[in-house]
């Protein structure tokens, strides 16, 4: 994250910031079809897929209703973004309606389901025999390109480091809330 972070620091041109969001899609999109395949190439989880698939689905149903419900919790109380946001709008004197909401589905939110899905027929039909050192490299080269787009992203938004600013270490509330609703479950 940090590299990525330096290497837009200055500001990179618009074509360059496109291409890396894309660099980032695709990885993301290897990421999911990495995750079919281990899936679909052990047999293990294969030969117990109604019984695991019930339970991760119960699990994740769980750790995200208490992620988000103390994620509420803390922004309606110790770490208020939205309060933020709009004072941070205020002081750069932007008019609060002028500032457009984000509507409709993001299309990767249908993608990724989509490569987990193309991931698993590809190891259960296609390469059932591939070598867990492939997939973990793969798996690895993924990750590498994802942490530094978030670091070309995150040094775009230079408005994030004001909240950071803002917010000082109760930021570290925001990772702690989702890991713990995590564990809650």
């Amino acid at each position: 994250i940090a590299i990525g972070a330096l290497i837009n620091w200055k500001g990179l041109p618009g074509k360059a910031l496109d291409i890396i969001n894309i660099i980032m899609n695709s990885a993301l999109m290897l990421l999911m079809t990495v995750v079919g395949l281990n899936v679909g190439t052990s047999r293990e989880v294969l030969d117990n897929i109604g019984k695991i698939g019930l339970n991760c689905f119960i699990m994740c149903l769980s750790s995200v209703f208490f992620a988000v419900l103390l994620m509420v919790i803390l922004e309606k109380t110790i770490v208020p973004l939205e309060e933020i946001r709009l004072k941070l709008l205020e002081e750069k004197g932007l008019n609060l309606k002028a500032v457009p909401e984000n509507k409709g589905v993001d299309p990767l939110m249908i993608c990724m389901p989509l490569a987990i899905i193309l991931g698993l027929l590809l190891g259960i039909f296609v390469c059932p025999d591939i070598k867990e050192s492939t997939l973990d490299t793969l798996l690895t080269i993924s990750l590498i390109f994802l942490y530094t787009g978030a670091g070309v992203s995150l040094a775009t938004n230079k408005t994030a480091f004001l909240y950071i600013k803002k917010l000082g270490l109760r930021i570290l509330l925001l990772p702690l809330a989702i890991f713990v609703g995590g564990l809650i479950s």
